[in-house]
């Protein structure tokens, strides 16, 4: 699994807001300017999404493991 993997496995308003926070390294706000929703909202995408891909990255290396 790889990280842009994990990334394609996210909503597109999600991915959008792992791209804005992480790739281009934006703040709660300016995520939340350039989407058009409160920083809130930006925070609780963000957590979700992170959890998802943590969730995805545990199932393969479970799936990994098993095979070997």
């Amino acid at each position: 699994t790889t990280m842009m993997s994990c990334v394609a496995g996210l909503c597109d308003a999600d991915m959008h807001v792992i791209a804005l926070r992480f790739g281009l390294g934006l703040t709660l706000k300016e995520t939340g300017a350039v989407l058009g929703i409160h920083r809130e909202r930006v925070r609780q995408r963000q957590l979700r999404a992170l959890r998802r891909m943590r969730h995805r990255y545990v199932d393969d290396l479970r799936v990994f493991a098993e095979d070997a």
